[in-house]
């Protein structure tokens, strides 16, 4: 069984007497992107507001991608009307699941709804800066969905940010300390290039220290938020 079926959180859609494991991995993305001629990943798929014909086409996909040998006017038929409304739910579902978390902190009040947003214009460049920075090869790239490259990523950030934050403290405690002090101590994280937009997140100097001096690291054993039970699959 592959990773991102275990971790992914996969909706599972009830059709034609079994419940199949809904994901959009980006190979699913791209072959959807193909076969409705549009662009996903500049927003032209409104998921919310699929039309029928778009949504039977984006289930042949997904479900091909699960084992199925449906075709669009075979999902159509099985479907009926009274199904389009309980797909329509588990593709959304599906959606959400898959497509990365914001990472800017919501307005009290505002209606979040995760979505595939890049600031690069086209796929190729997605595939490479996933290549490049998270050694993807094409297969795990293509077998993932875009919420699990972004969990990557940002360990990826994390990992910068800590040797960011060693380097920034030497330099901090040089100027703090030089002959041409400032009035007002520098931050330690002043000389990051990447700092932490949450000012308490910041490890505490003891932790820190012992980073600088290869005493300790982010992979030994600290404490944890983290539960071990991974989340429950939806059902529909």
């Amino acid at each position: 069984m592959e990773i991102t079926s275990i971790i992914a959180c996969p909706v599972l859609f009830a059709f034609d007497g079994r419940d199949w494991p809904l994901l959009f991995t980006h190979r699913v993305l791209l072959q959807i992107e193909a076969r409705l001629s549009l662009s996903i990943l500049n927003g032209e798929l409104d998921i919310l507001h699929v039309p029928a014909k778009a949504l039977r086409t984006i289930l042949c996909v997904a479900l091909s991608a699960s084992g199925g040998t449906y075709s669009e006017s075979g999902i159509g038929a099985r479907l009926g009307i009274k199904g389009i409304g309980v797909a329509k739910r588990a593709a959304i579902d599906a959606w959400i699941a898959s497509m990365p978390e914001s990472d800017a902190k919501p307005k009290p009040g505002a209606d979040a709804k995760p979505k595939l947003k890049s600031e690069t214009r086209s796929w190729m460049d997605v595939w490479a800066n996933n290549r490049y920075y998270l050694r993807l090869t094409d297969e795990e790239w293509l077998g993932m969905t875009p919420r699990m490259v972004q969990a990557l990523d940002r360990a990826r950030r994390e990992d910068r940010r800590r040797w960011e934050l060693m380097i920034s403290r030497v330099a901090a405690v040089t100027a703090n300390y030089g002959f041409c002090r400032p009035k007002k101590a520098i931050r330690d994280d002043h000389f990051m290039l990447d700092p932490w937009d949450d000012k308490d997140g910041l490890p505490d100097s003891e932790a820190g220290w012992d980073l600088l001096l290869g005493v300790d690291g982010p992979m030994s054993g600290g404490k944890s938020n983290g539960s071990s039970d991974g989340p429950s699959p939806l059902r529909h």
